[in-house]
């Protein structure tokens, strides 16, 4: 990649983010490799609105702060709300906020005077199955439950609500992508080659920030941030240490099932294996 160039790592939530950020992009940005721009990166009281995508979900003008690229680093704006549900955000700033289905466009848009002088951008898209990535962010905001009577994925009967979840329909959200950027500039990872070790992130990743993969997979091994603490029966909530079990299989399967057809188009729109989409839960 050539250093006139912006990498926008949009997320999802819930796809080891932090170690991305804090670990391995924060390294690169000390060492000068990159330059990093996320939220909070050196304030950690910085308010969500001045959030990178909390300016986008609230119609707000880009901050310098993220304007400020350096002609010769690869920058990478990181910021995994770029992909946060609609109905998270609701509770955060109201009814009248953007999809973040138009949040490439408005990107774009922001960077195209860079973009006619030469700036290259990427996309970096890290998906989850949509099972457990619902079962993490629900663990993740369970205090909603707790101080507001809010939950992000049941109604009041405590079924199943899908409303405004929308973004979890990866190749929805991966179509709006390609109609504003070659799909050669789109990079999808699977959370789940991080989290079992394979080497397939790790030189993907390696390949796109162009740095050895030996080394960033040793950068990764000891960055392991926002680990939530679990046993056998769930994860404890970090607030209010209570156990929240894990799903059962009928649920789980009730949620795959909503998104499944949609991680279909994957093997033929994308190019991802069947067998990898097997293997991880996004399809049965």
């Amino acid at each position: 990649m050539k250093n006139n160039s912006l990498i926008v790592h949009v997320g999802y939530p819930k796809t080891g983010s932090s170690s991305l950020q804090f670990g391995l992009f924060n390294y690169l940005d000390d060492i000068g490799h990159i330059n990093l721009k996320t939220w909070r990166q050196f304030d950690p009281k910085e308010p969500l609105e001045d959030r990178f995508s909390s300016l986008l979900f609230n119609r707000k003008i880009i901050s310098p702060k993220y304007r400020n690229l350096d002609p010769d680093k690869i920058n990478v704006i990181s910021d995994e709300s770029l992909t946060a549900p609609l109905r998270l955000r609701k509770i955060n700033f109201g009814k009248n906020i953007a999809d973040p289905t138009t949040f490439p466009i408005v990107i774009k848009k922001e960077f195209n005077e860079e973009i006619k002088k030469g700036l290259e951008v990427k996309f970096l898209v890290v998906i989850r199955n949509q099972a457990d990535l619902l079962f993490s962010q629900y663990v993740e905001e369970y205090k909603l439950v707790l101080y507001k009577s809010i939950d992000l994925i049941h109604d009041k009967l405590g079924n199943l609500d899908f409303t405004d979840l929308d973004i979890y329909d990866y190749s929805h959200y991966l179509d709006c992508l390609s109609r504003v950027i070659d799909k050669k500039n789109i990079v999808i990872c699977f959370y789940e080659d991080l989290k079992y070790g394979k080497e397939v992130f790790i030189n993907d990743i390696a390949k796109l920030l162009d740095y050895d993969s030996n080394a960033l997979s040793e950068i990764l091994s000891r960055s392991h941030y926002n680990k939530k603490s679990k046993n056998n029966k769930g994860y404890i909530t970090e607030v209010s240490n209570i156990q929240i079990e894990y799903f059962s299989k009928d649920k789980k399967k009730e949620i795959i099932s909503r998104f499944i057809e949609s991680n279909k188009k994957l093997i033929h729109d994308w190019n991802i294996p069947k067998a990898k989409l097997l293997e991880y839960g996004y399809i049965y």
